[in-house]
C-alpha cells in the first residue's frame, strides 16, 4: 500500500474517498483518455509515461493542458499541474479496501492555500470530477 507520498504541509489539500472499484479498475479510470473525458474533463490526452493531460470547461485554467505526469505506477499517479503561475504538484494513490473488492482512492495537492481564488475551487471541491460522478463504465 502505497499511501500519499506527497509531505503534509499546510498548503496541501488531502482528499480520501472509498470507491466500489478495484484498484486495476480505478487505476485505468485515471490513465485511459476515453475514461478520463467521463468523469474529469472534456479533453484528454493519455501516452504514457510522458503524457497525461487534461483540458476543458471543468477544469481550472482549462484553456490548454497544464498536466506533466512525474510518476506513474500501479498504485500511484504523480504529476506537476501548473495553475496561477504556480506549479503545484497532485497525486492520486490507490490503495486496496475489503481485499480487492474497492480502492480507497487519496489525492493529494500542493499549494493548496485557503482563499485561493474562486476559478480554481470548484474543480477541486469535487475531487477532479465533472459533477462529482465517478464513471461507471466497466
Amino acid at each position: 500500500m502505497p499511501g500519499p507520498t506527497i509531505p503534509p504541509a499546510d498548503d496541501v489539500l488531502v482528499t480520501r474517498v472509498r470507491i466500489a472499484a478495484p484498484p486495476a479498475r480505478v487505476h485505468r479510470a485515471l490513465t485511459d483518455a476515453g475514461e478520463l473525458t467521463a468523469w474529469i474533463a472534456e479533453h484528454a490526452e493519455v501516452a504514457l509515461p510522458g503524457t497525461w493531460q487534461f483540458w476543458g470547461r471543468d477544469v481550472p485554467e482549462g484553456d490548454v493542458p497544464r498536466q506533466t505526469p512525474e510518476r506513474v505506477e500501479d498504485d500511484l499517479l504523480r504529476f506537476t499541474w501548473r495553475l496561477e503561475d504556480t506549479d503545484t504538484t497532485a497525486e492520486f494513490a490507490l490503495d486496496p479496501h475489503d481485499g480487492d473488492r474497492s480502492t480507497l482512492l487519496t489525492l493529494s495537492q500542493t499549494h493548496f492555500r485557503a482563499g485561493r481564488p474562486p476559478s480554481a475551487a470548484p474543480a477541486r471541491s469535487r475531487c477532479c470530477t465533472r459533477g462529482g460522478h465517478w464513471p461507471s463504465r466497466t
